[in-house]
């Protein structure tokens, strides 16, 4: 079949595909597998031996998301028992970014003996767009496993100057979806001068489970944070590392933990004096002090406060050449509104 279009809608009564009913809904409490043939047996009650695809449409609109692709597929069973399926052009709009892939195919073969199919897939020229995130084309590849109650895969990922890189495994549950999950065992991308990075990581693959993971900040500019933790009224030399646990409610609200950022060396920090409100000695002083402050100990600390905002405590030691005689001192700022 040439030309074949496909879509595919979210509603009150869950996935339906355009043009077929719905399909009935389990009854509560009630958990099936799915209705996947694993037997050359089975296979036989399909209506032909050979069903073939080329050049089709399918759109997906959910209650999240939007996607469009053109598909290939291939299924045979008999002699040689295959599926192959190959996309183009494939776009998922989400809430907060989009994802685009060039290519992708997936090759299976049934495996009548441990009851599963099981084969290869690969992707070109992944994209991901958001305001939080820019992230170059990637090229992914791994195994895929097909059983009645599970579907099991692995992979790994990286951009062409393998900056961006990512391992991971999985499963999807088709009886209970809610406890599916992905295990990112390591994934790192480029910010500011360093790296972000994640180990074992587990993330849900259905909405609405709370995520907690721990990002490893590693040699990022204090420059990049300091401007952001101040509406850029803040310059400041060299780099921190640290780990920032970060936690994703069933609503998406994000929570931060209490962080710790480091220098790894000195460095130059200086800080406009409209950033430190107030009009005595003490606060004059610190003024002059960080508008040109040669550190030797640099911590930038983040805490959640009771009422979910974010602020920032600043822990210094150096001297500034120009104010107190050079004097060396030690100095804790605190930065307080709303950072995030």
């Amino acid at each position: 079949m040439n030309g074949v279009k496909l879509s595919v809608t979210q509603g009150a009564q869950g996935w339906v595909v355009d043009g077929l009913p719905p399909m009935p809904p389990a009854p509560a409490g009630e958990e099936k597998a799915a209705n996947i043939p694993l037997s050359a047996q089975a296979l036989q009650q399909l209506p032909f031996k050979q069903l073939a695809l080329a050049d089709a449409t399918l759109n997906v609109v959910g209650n999240a998301l939007e996607a469009t692709m053109t598909l290939d597929a291939n299924l045979e069973h008999g002699t040689a028992t295959a599926l192959r399926l190959a996309g183009r052009a494939l776009e998922l709009k989400l809430a907060s970014a989009t994802i685009t892939l060039a290519a992708w195919k997936l090759e299976l073969a049934l495996d009548e003996a441990a009851q599963q199919w099981t084969g290869n897939w690969t992707v070109d020229g992944l994209g991901v767009e958001s305001e939080a995130l820019q992230m170059p084309a990637l090229s992914a590849q791994g195994t895929l496993a097909i059983k009645a109650d599970t579907i099991t895969f692995t992979g790994s990922m990286k951009s062409q100057d393998k900056s961006y890189h990512a391992a991971f495994d999985g499963q999807y549950s088709l009886v209970k979806p809610a406890s599916s999950q992905l295990m990112l065992r390591s994934a790192q991308l480029p910010w500011s001068g360093g790296n972000i990075a994640l180990t074992n990581a587990k993330l849900p693959l259905v909405a609405g489970v709370p995520i907690a993971v721990t990002l490893h900040v590693q040699k990022v500019a204090i420059d990049t944070l300091m401007q952001a933790l101040t509406g850029s009224k803040a310059t400041a030399s060299g780099v921190v590392s640290g780990d920032l646990p970060v936690r994703v409610s069933k609503t998406g609200a994000i929570t931060i933990g209490k962080t710790s950022l480091k220098a790894e060396g000195p460095g130059i920090i200086s800080l406009s004096p409209e950033v430190i409100p107030g009009d005595n000695a003490q606060v004059t002083m610190v003024r002059d002090l960080l508008k040109n402050l040669h550190y030797t100990v640099l911590a930038l600390d983040l805490d959640m406060a009771p009422d979910n905002t974010l602020s920032a405590t600043l822990a210094v030691e150096g001297a500034n050449p120009d104010a107190l005689g050079a004097r060396p001192v030690k100095l804790n700022v605190h930065l307080s509104g709303d950072l995030l």
